[in-house]
C-alpha cells in the first residue's frame, strides 16, 4: 500500500513539471497582424481585392475582399513573406500594393515591387518551397525597397534582380531600369 501511495505522490508532485516541460515545444508563436494599405484615395464597396502570401511551409495562400482592404493574418514568430494586394475591379484594376512582411504590414505601391521579386523567385524556384523562404529570409529587403522607392517612375529589370537574388550575387549594381 505504502508503495502505491509513494507513486501516487510522485505522479502527484512531477506532473506539473513534467506537463511544462513538454508542452513547451508544442508552443506556437504567432500573432494576428493587422494589414493596411496605404497611399488609397476613394475606395468603394464594390472594389474588390486579391490578396496573396506565402505560410510558413512556403505554401502561397490567397483570398479575396471587398470593399476597404485592412485584414489580418496569423504570423509565426521570425516568419519571412512577401504579402501583395492587386487591385481585381475599377481604377485599382491591376495595380499592385505590397511589403515584407515583418519589415512592415503597412501594403504600398512602392514596396510591392520587392515583395513581387520575392513571390517571383518562390514561384520559379526549382527548391522545396520552404527551402526557399529560408533562403530568401536572409536577404536584405529593407535595401532593395529603399532603393527601388528612391525612383518610383522607374520600371526596374525585375527578371535581372530575380535572378542575381537567387543566384546569391546581388549587388546593389543590378538595380537597374529596363532598357527601352
Amino acid at each position: 500500500m505504502k508503495d502505491y501511495i509513494f507513486i501516487i505522490n510522485a505522479i502527484i508532485l512531477f506532473s506539473p513539471l513534467f506537463l511544462t516541460f513538454t508542452s513547451c515545444t508544442f508552443i506556437e508563436e504567432k500573432s494576428d497582424v493587422h494589414f493596411v494599405l496605404t497611399g488609397l484615395e476613394e475606395v468603394k464597396s464594390s472594389d474588390s481585392w486579391l490578396v496573396e502570401y506565402y505560410d510558413e511551409k512556403g505554401i502561397l495562400c490567397h483570398f479575396e475582399l471587398r470593399g476597404y482592404p485592412e485584414f489580418y493574418l496569423s504570423m509565426e514568430k521570425g516568419h519571412v513573406t512577401p504579402v501583395t494586394v492587386k487591385g481585381l475591379s475599377g481604377k485599382k484594376k491591376n495595380l499592385v500594393w505590397g511589403n515584407i512582411y515583418p519589415l512592415s504590414s503597412a501594403l504600398n505601391l512602392h514596396a510591392a515591387f520587392a515583395a513581387q521579386v520575392f513571390s517571383g523567385i518562390m514561384e520559379a524556384s526549382l527548391s522545396p518551397a520552404k527551402k526557399s523562404l529560408t533562403y530568401l529570409k536572409y536577404f536584405n529587403w529593407g535595401k532593395l525597397i529603399e532603393e527601388t522607392s528612391s525612383y518610383p517612375e522607374v520600371l526596374y529589370d525585375k527578371g535581372r534582380i530575380m535572378t542575381s537574388i537567387a543566384n546569391g550575387t546581388f549587388k546593389k549594381g543590378d538595380i537597374k531600369a529596363l532598357e527601352k
